[in-house]
């Protein structure tokens, strides 16, 4: 197992543990009324083959296209991130229909983050890969740092499809 799975896995891992341990009556952590976070669409989107059915990780779902698609957690709120200098980092897992991190080292994935309820933009790069059984195989992965906490409209584009999705970032997490 190389050390790029490991971390992956600790990735999905943490994300949802951390969604889980946070209590639904704790208002200042949960989005504002004004911040329409992606929710599970109805009927669910589901990857297709040779792509898990579900989701990997607790308490998430898939979500996207048959093209391009993402792994987002139940609620829309990104819970205990770390902060950094640069702002709350957090990964993002894309994938793609014969996507090969083999072929393709550095994907040409472009990710865009724009603040809904404020002016506060941001470009993330460069996406790189990872690989395990439970992702079905090759995945794209973003590392971004979020400026500021509060309400994110991002937009990934690969070979010229786009996913758009909204998250809420609380203010309290966790300090550099």
């Amino acid at each position: 197992m190389t050390w790029l799975t490991l971390v992956s896995i600790a990735s999905i891992v943490s994300i949802n543990a951390a969604a889980s341990a946070v209590s639904v009556q704790d208002d200042a952590l949960l989005p504002t009324q004004s911040c329409a976070v992606t929710a599970q669409p109805t009927p669910a989107f589901f990857a297709p083959p040779p792509y898990p059915q579900s989701a990997p990780g607790f308490r998430s779902f898939w979500y996207g296209s048959q093209t391009l698609w993402t792994l987002l957690a139940e609620g829309g709120t990104w819970h205990g991130l770390p902060r950094n200098p640069n702002g709350f980092r957090q990964k993002v897992f894309w994938w793609s229909p014969g996507f090969d991190g083999r072929i393709e080292p550095r994907p040409k994935l472009s990710l865009v983050g724009r603040r809904l309820d404020g002016p506060e933009s941001f470009v993330a790069g460069p996406a790189t890969n990872a690989r395990h059984a439970d992702f079905g195989g090759w995945t794209i992965l973003t590392g971004l740092d979020v400026p500021t906490a509060g309400c994110w409209e991002l937009t990934g584009t690969y070979r010229d499809q786009s996913l758009t999705f909204v998250v809420w970032i609380p203010g309290t997490d966790r300090e550099p």
